[in-house]
Formats: structure tokens, sequence, C-alpha cells
């Protein structure tokens, strides 16, 4: 008990028997069961392939990714409402300007994206320290990109090369499932990284 209200104190982790553990984030105590803590730390199903449409399960990321493609007319109304449609669980892409296959996979050193709503390219590490994203948390945040590069850091941002535009016609509909204790997002924070009327999502 007593290593536990130390973390109330200063940032750790504390293991207790039966496979629970105790963590501090922010200005909460994270309990969580072990071996989803494990599981979300591994690499070796990565990269995945996403098709398109299909949906593929990601249990050491405790995370399920579904693809759709909506075509006209059914895609008029996420063509003129883009952000109500997007949040940190969903992101609408332009279709035309994918290049499939799209894969699933984690951050690497070295990535950049173009975020919508941004001028220029910017690392996707920075884009973990603008959101607070706990740096044991960051090889668990799932990355969906196509051939050409990152589309969609989940719960983050999403590139500014895909996004949907008056002119787009068919849409690219992505929903990530969070297979977490209360579906919590990837940030340090205690509300989600992005909201629909926010500039992080397509």
């Amino acid at each position: 008990m007593a290593a536990i209200l130390e973390l109330l104190f200063a940032p750790g982790a504390v293991t207790l028997p039966g496979g629970v553990r105790v963590r501090r984030r922010a200005d909460r105590l994270v309990v969580e069961r072990f071996a989803v803590w494990r599981a979300s730390a591994g690499r070796e199903e990565l990269p995945a392939t996403l098709r398109v449409p299909g949906e593929v399960r990601l249990p050491r990321l405790n995370v399920a990714l579904r693809a759709e493609l909506v075509e006209p007319p059914d895609s008029s109304e996420l063509v003129a409402e883009p952000r109500r449609a997007s949040g940190p669980q969903q992101a609408v892409l332009d279709w035309d300007q994918v290049v499939p296959p799209l894969v699933v996979r984690t951050w690497r050193p070295g990535d950049r994206m173009r975020p919508l709503g941004m001028t220029g390219s910017k690392k996707v590490q920075d884009i973990f320290v603008d959101a607070k994203v706990p740096k044991d948390r960051r090889a668990s945040v799932p990355i969906v990109a196509d051939q050409r590069g990152i589309l969609w850091v989940v719960g983050l941002r999403v590139d500014a090369r895909a996004a949907v535009r008056p002119e787009t016609r068919r849409v690219l509909v992505l929903r990530a499932t969070m297979g977490t204790p209360g579906g919590e997002d990837f940030s340090g924070a205690p509300d989600s990284a992005t909201s629909p009327g926010d500039d992080l999502s397509a």
C-alpha cells in the first residue's frame, strides 16, 4: 500500500499479486491487468495489412481497426461535413488520394507526417509530446499508413494529403475500437486528445 501511495507524488508503476498493475498517468492512478499491459507493448504481429473493406484485430495493441469505402451518393454527407464524421476513434479520408494497400503499424524513429490544419510536416514524436502521450504508451499507438506514408495516427492526427475536400467522391472511413479498460484514449490527459470539431481529423 505504501508503494501505491508514493505514486501520488512521483511517476512510476507498482505490480501487485494476481496480475494487477497500478501506474500514475498525469493526475490519475490507473489500475490495469498486467496481461493487458504486456500485450499492448508487443510488436510481433506488425505491420498488419488492413483490407478495404475489412477489419484487422490487434490484441497486442488492444485495438481493432475497420476500413469501409463509401461511394456516391452515400458519401455526399461525409464530404459536406467531414468534421462531424471525425473524432478520436474515426477518420474520414479521400479514397482517391490513398495508395493501397493499407498497413497498421506503430511509431518508428524518424516518422513524419503533414497534420491536417498545419503547414509543413512534423515528427510523430513531436505530435506525441504535444498530445502528452506518456513515453511508455507511444509504442502502443496504432498508425495507419498507405504506400506513400502515414494517413492517421489513431486518436491524434490525420495527414493532410488524404483529407476530404469538396471535390472528394469516394470516402474511406477508418474506425478504431479500443480494447483497453474503459475505452481510454492514448493521451495522458483525462479527456480525449481530439474532438469532432478539432483540426486533428479529416
